[in-house]
């Protein structure tokens, strides 16, 4: 991928019932909102080495990644 992420999910199921809300809704981080919660979720923006799994218990470790790679302007 070339680009910027800030927030990262991922479901262990399909997710025809919430592609609507998370690709149109304007809140993805309002995660109440879907019909099905993620079984992991991340918000990159809040640690450059150790990126805490929000939903779930599988941590991120970041490699070779700096606190200027961070986003955390608004979309």
């Amino acid at each position: 991928m070339d680009g910027i992420m800030n927030q990262m999910a991922i479901w262990n199921t399909a997710q025809d019932a919430n592609i609507s809300t998370i690709y149109n809704g304007g809140a993805t981080q309002d995660l109440s909102l879907l019909s099905v919660a993620p079984a992991h979720y991340y918000e990159i923006e809040t640690g450059v080495t150790s990126i805490t799994d929000i939903e779930g218990s599988a941590n991120l470790t970041g490699y070779n990644f700096i606190a200027a790679n961070l986003v955390t302007d608004a979309p």
